[in-house]
């Protein structure tokens, strides 16, 4: 395995460079990591009590009645799943809209504290298309 190719797995998931910018990926991990650990715990509870009300049923010939709990609880489980979906999908969309917005700022600024003179010298659509094109090409990388 090359360097390079070992420094990008020892990295993780999100570049460290892009990481340090803008806190609100630390937020964004931290929310993922807790929402993903929720939605784990409801995929076990729905095998369980799915795998219960089977083998109620089928092997023991229980009435519906007699799993009602279990059936109340697995959909329990199947809506904490849902929001669980959920929750991540507009943590993630927040985190990237503030991301870019933070990375734009920050661009704005730098390209101001360097002065007319060097914006003189630089294409004149690349400063831009950066700004709009290249940070919102971040909204799928930070928000997956």
């Amino acid at each position: 395995m090359s360097t390079t190719a070992a420094k990008r797995r020892a990295g993780g998931l999100i570049d460290r460079r892009l990481a340090s910018r803008v806190t609100a990926t630390r937020r964004y991990l931290a929310m993922a990591v807790a929402v993903g650990l929720v939605a784990t715990a409801s995929v076990v509870a729905q095998a369980v009590l799915l795998a219960t009300v089977v083998e109620r049923v089928v092997l023991h010939r229980a009435s519906l009645g007699a799993v009602v709990p279990e059936l109340v609880g697995l959909a329990g489980a199947f809506a904490v799943r849902a929001a669980c979906g959920w929750v991540g999908e507009a943590a993630a969309q927040r985190t990237s809209a503030t991301v870019t917005s933070v990375l734009r700022r920050q661009l704005l600024r730098r390209a101001l504290e360097r002065g007319p003179t060097w914006l003189a010298g630089e294409r004149a659509g690349e400063l831009p298309l950066t700004a709009t094109r290249g940070t919102a090409a971040l909204d799928a990388y930070f928000g997956r």
